[in-house]
């Protein structure tokens, strides 16, 4: 009977490990063009010795963001993850501690990312450099700095899923509104949709929002939080 036993749990381990392949050079090169496209490294990258290392400070007028450490650290990156983790970061907005994060990262953008892409994305990272780095504690004021506010704008505000595709546009079209509203999430600083102020009230926050692009040389949108 332990014999038996042993054996099934052998092959499931087996199985288990053949289910999760590494990442081919292609899936590693697809993330790479994707994190270029939607200028990770703008955010992510207060040092430029120290690329990915996060740290780097955003203001907006709910108070300062610091952008996190994508190296694949495993005590302050993201070296710890799961596929599973990274994909729930991406697709809704959930750390793996299961806190919401602020939509100053654009994951309501990221979330018309296929699965595919979005661990590609996390391929890429996977082969940088672990830098250790703990970002600076978050200075939003009250009552931005409790996260639970967050399940509230979600619930109001987004709405994840995968961008399907306009079959009356061609193929190259698709491909690029694909790239411009999911990876290189033009519009999060177009429309502003940041925090609590997703329409109207986000034009208070354009002037900043572009002086903030501005400062960093990019017409890309704000960090991660």
């Amino acid at each position: 009977m332990w014999a038996i036993l042993a054996g099934v749990l052998l092959c499931a381990a087996f199985s288990a490990g053949e289910g999760r392949a590494e990442p081919s050079a292609e899936d590693i090169a697809r993330g790479k063009a994707l994190t270029v496209a939607g200028d990770c490294a703008s955010c992510h990258t207060a040092d430029p010795l120290k690329p990915f290392a996060g740290g780097k400070r955003i203001d907006t007028p709910f108070g300062g963001i610091y952008s996190p450490n994508l190296t694949p650290d495993r005590d302050t990156g993201i070296g710890a993850w799961s596929d599973d983790h990274f994909y729930r970061a991406l697709r809704y907005g959930v750390a793996p501690d299961g806190s919401r994060y602020y939509p100053a990262f654009p994951y309501p953008n990221f979330s018309k990312l296929t699965r595919q892409d979005i661990l590609a994305i996390r391929a890429y990272l996977a082969t940088l450099t672990p830098v250790r780095n703990t970002p600076p504690p978050l200075e939003l004021r009250w009552p931005f700095n409790y996260r639970i506010v967050m399940r509230g704008w979600n619930w109001l505000f987004f709405k994840p899923g995968i961008l399907m595709p306009d079959q009356q546009k061609s193929a190259e079209w698709n491909r690029g509104r694909y790239l411009v509203e999911g990876a290189g999430h033009c519009d999060a600083c177009q429309r502003r949709r940041i925090f609590l102020a997703p329409t109207d009230a986000a034009s208070r926050l354009a002037a900043g929002g572009s002086r903030a692009c501005s400062r960093r040389g990019s017409t890309r949108p704000r960090a991660a939080a």
